[in-house]
């Protein structure tokens, strides 16, 4: 993946966020390793940048999933109706943040792996999270220490893993947040879609 690349296109969106406090989320993202870090120890995008490009590749899926209106608003529409409305703001903010948590999240550690048939030690991405805080609550957290998020966007955020979450709280109310908040499926739907058909563990699929 080309790095400069990626990180020149996040800015360009990220831009796009014009109220309060969007330098400081910027400022946060350049100065810590969002631009380096994987998206997972081993089940998709665990290289360097992987977070970034996996936040791009989220994006990239919502725009698909929503049909944009010709003010550049997106509609969630489902079987013909609309059931959800988002600004481009919202767009880049759920999708290019969903993840902030896994910032300061990931070490790199030696561990023994089988080449060719001999034991080899080669890096590998661990877990050392720095503020146990879970997951899409602590990306929630993270983002109102610096800018103000409509109720939408942190149930949107929040609830991104869906029922794949750990956090039985957040299980037992998926349900009800899709019913109040329906873009929290189109999220949902949007993360799967890079996770499972875009992506790879060493980078983004070829034919994607």
């Amino acid at each position: 993946m080309d790095a400069m690349t990626n990180i020149e296109r996040f800015e360009t969106e990220i831009k796009k966020i014009k109220r309060e406090g969007a330098d400081k989320l910027l400022k946060y993202c350049q100065t810590s390793d969002f631009y380096t870090a994987p998206s997972s120890t081993r089940f998709h995008l665990s290289v360097p940048g992987g977070l970034l490009q996996h936040s791009l590749n989220v994006m990239d899926a919502l725009r698909d999933i929503l049909t944009k209106n010709a003010d550049g608003t997106y509609s969630y529409i489902v079987l013909g109706h609309e059931v959800a409305r988002i600004s481009e703001e919202t767009l880049v903010l759920i999708t290019l943040m969903h993840d902030l948590c896994k910032t300061h999240f990931y070490t790199v550690e030696m561990r023994n792996k089988k080449i060719n048939g001999v034991w080899q030690e080669v890096p590998t991405y661990s877990i050392n999270d720095e503020f146990p805080y879970g997951h899409g609550e602590k990306s929630v957290f993270m983002l109102e220490s610096m800018i103000r998020l409509t109720m939408e966007e942190r149930m949107a955020i929040r609830h991104h893993m869906g029922a794949f979450t750990r956090d039985p709280d957040a299980q037992a109310n998926y349900g009800n947040a899709v019913d109040r908040w329906p873009i929290v499926l189109a999220l949902h739907t949007a993360d799967m879609y890079a996770s499972h058909f875009m992506e790879e563990d060493t980078g983004n699929k070829t034919d994607w």
